[in-house]
């Protein structure tokens, strides 16, 4: 049974989904163009004025002297652009949507005027993109209000761009992992640095809209081998609104509405599932400053029974999981020159009794605590009618555990297992710091237009913890006791597992970006991109722990110079039908979990053993890490190669996008991958 509660009018904005490519800052759009009169000369010197519908805020710039201009770095949203120059009638065109990542076409045709006048038209959205050759796709605001999606995890929408597939968590494009998505919000990382997947969680009450980039993206991104989605928060604007939702199911509602019974069992297992929120915008300071919260909560309250076929074990135990979504944004422009915001999430969730099931029993699962937090901040700079600098810091931080329900050793019978997991407890968190400068300059009249960006990144991902954490080690029987709660009556063990020493690990990756990226605009027909980028990931060498494999030091991957060139062919320079193809090489990063268990692994930290028929009482004999330590006994350790290469692939594409009619277009794309992998060396011995 549902239950939605709205205040106030939520407009519902926007064309549909179009898989087109698309550039322009990374949570922004971009808006380009000329103007003429009605002889076809250029008008130098025409005030182009954009104004943000639902915030009133208003930016502006003149056209060259080719006539032409560029407005990089707008807010997303619907406007409301005019062109004016003296001398002749003002023209506006309203209606006109933003999307996050466009990089739309709009040019207007002057009239001279006798008397004062202004033309107001209805303006159309461009679908199809004549400057870029990348391949991408957008998940509008009306999709992300208006589609059902289990859980309410917005990321369950990326499978509608075509050539993008997969779950929330383990996003994919074209032949890359699940590891080699890039997850931004608000042009800031939250991509989980040791094993992939997003480290934040949002309400869909939060996500604007979002773009999910496939192939051949500029040289703006870096450290991806895969998708990139790339998503922009909702902000506040000049009018108040606000929403309350809910959603409820149980398995006894009301009266008669009840779920059906479980056909072995002939009984109705406890079901509770809840998802409630409420959300707020509007304006802190009209046409200046804006404010948007929100709040939303989840529950799924679901049931798991152990089959042990042992009374005291087969129960119907709680498998909840909690979530709390928590977001505030403010957005500021003080002036003209200046748009600032901020903004802050807080994730927390916790499941219950996960791995219980079948012969493993409560005290063999584990409860997991989650608490995410990311804080992103930003300043658009407008310095000219032609210059334009970004400044975008932020940090995305994790806490986990694992928290064994039991903190007492593993007994695996044959139809039970009982005591904490092996993998459990453990804990793991991050910090990822980063601090992104994007400048952005307009060559108007050089051998055509040049679009120049170039940029600065820096990252510095921390990642620590420690599994298991205490190990409690696990005996191993082969057939059950005749009680099981007599110890006496267990039978003697044929095996006993545990981890001696110190199983933490620490693993710091500061990083370091550039890049320089041209859109030339030869003529009316053809654009050229032409990119550049380097990365170098400067946590990945091994001076302090020598590969005892290889002699030597492993040193730094330097070489990672990534160029990329692509093409955009208006064929009859209306706009509609454009071919496009390029050609990139695109590094991926190094996951923190390989590093991480490299160093600990090599300096010895901890020693996994293994006991065949040990003592119930005493298993380990007395014996410490420091005595297992200095017998010295062959091991197994996987280490990186002395010559490792960071992960790449080589990407090809040609395809053609065509506007249809208003509102629809289609494309169709033919993508080649050539991948470079790593190199792991796994002996038997050190």
């Amino acid at each position: 049974m549902t239950l939605r509660l709205q205040a106030g009018l939520l407009a519902l904005l926007g064309s549909c989904l179009l898989s087109s490519p698309a550039r322009a800052q990374v949570a922004q759009a971009e808006l380009r163009g000329g103007v003429l009169d009605e002889s076809g000369a250029a008008l130098p010197g025409a005030t182009i004025t954009a104004t943000h519908v639902d915030t009133g805020t208003v930016r502006t710039t003149v056209t060259s002297p080719t006539g032409t201009y560029v407005m990089p770095a707008l807010p997303i949203g619907v406007y409301k652009i005019s062109a004016e120059l003296t001398g002749f009638g003002a023209i506006t065109k309203e209606g006109i949507r933003l999307a996050v990542g466009d990089s739309a076409s709009l040019n207007f045709t002057l009239k001279v005027a006798t008397v004062a006048e202004t033309i107001t038209v209805q303006g159309e959205s461009p679908l199809v993109d004549t400057k870029k050759s990348e391949l991408s796709g957008r998940v509008e605001q009306r999709q992300v209000d208006g589609l059902p999606v289990n859980g309410r995890d917005w990321l369950g929408l990326v499978s509608l761009v075509p050539g993008a597939r997969g779950t929330p968590g383990a996003i994919q494009a074209g032949s890359s992992g699940s590891d080699m998505a890039k997850y931004q919000v608000d042009g800031v990382d939250v991509t989980n640095q040791c094993c992939g997947g997003s480290n934040q969680g949002y309400s869909m009450e939060n996500i604007e809209e979002f773009k999910v980039e496939t192939n051949r993206y500029d040289a703006e991104y870096g450290r991806v081998n895969g998708a990139v989605i790339n998503a922009v928060t909702k902000s506040g604007s000049n009018t108040f609104r606000g929403t309350g939702f809910g959603f409820y199911r149980r398995d006894h509602f009301i009266g008669p509405f009840h779920d059906a019974p479980t056909f072995f069992t002939g009984q109705i297992a406890p079901f509770d599932q809840k998802q409630t929120g409420v959300n707020s915008g509007g304006p802190l300071v009209r046409n200046k400053a804006f404010y948007f919260a929100s709040y939303e909560y989840q529950k799924l309250g679901a049931t798991v029974r152990p089959n042990t076929g042992f009374p005291q074990f087969d129960v119907d135990l709680p498998a909840d999981t909690t979530s709390h979504f928590t977001t505030a944004r403010v957005d500021f422009q003080p002036n003209n020159a200046h748009r600032l915001f901020g903004r802050t999430s807080i994730y927390d969730w916790k499941q219950l009794n996960v791995g219980v099931g079948g012969t493993t029993t409560q005290s063999g699962g584990y409860s997991r605590p989650s608490s995410n937090h990311d804080f992103s901040l930003g300043d658009t700079w407008v310095i000219s009618s032609r210059a334009v600098n970004e400044v975008r810091a932020g940090f995305s931080a994790i806490n986990n555990k694992l928290d064994s329900n039991c903190y007492c050793v593993q007994l695996s019978f044959p139809s039970a297992i009982i005591g904490s997991p092996t993998n459990s407890p453990q804990w793991w968190k991050e910090m990822n710091i980063q601090v992104n400068d994007l400048f952005s300059y307009f060559v108007p009249a050089w051998h055509g237009e040049h679009s120049v960006k170039m940029g600065f990144q820096y990252f510095r991902p921390h990642f620590w913890g420690a599994f298991p954490d205490p190990p409690f080690g696990q005996f191993t029987f082969t057939r059950d006791p005749s009680n099981f709660d007599d110890p006496s009556t267990y039978p003697a063990p044929t095996r006993y597992v545990t981890q001696l020493g110190d199983t933490s690990y620490s693993i710091m990756n500061p990083t370091y970006g550039g890049f320089f990226q041209d859109n030339w605009t030869f003529n009316h027909n053809l654009t050229i991109n032409i990119g550049v980028r380097y990365d170098i990931e400067t946590g990945t060498s091994n001076t302090d722990v020598p590969n005892p494999i290889q002699p030597g030091v492993r040193p730094l991957d330097r070489n990672n110079v990534a160029p990329r060139l692509g093409f955009a062919y208006d064929v009859k320079a209306d706009g509609r039908s454009v071919v496009r193809g390029g050609v990139g090489r695109y590094y991926d990063k190094v996951m923190l979990n390989l590093t991480s268990n490299e160093r600990r692994t090599i300096l010895g930290q901890f020693i996994g053993v293994t006991i065949v028929n040990p003592s119930f009482i005493n298993a380990l004999n007395g014996l410490t890490f420091q005595d297992y330590k200095n017998q010295k006994i062959p091991a197994t350790l996987t280490v990186l190669d002395n010559f490792y290469q960071t992960p790449y692939n080589d990407q090809v594409s040609i395809g053609l996008a065509q506007q249809l009619r208003t509102g629809y277009a289609m494309q169709i794309d033919y993508v080649h991958r050539a991948t470079g992998v790593p190199i792991l060396r796994t002996p038997t011995s050190r």
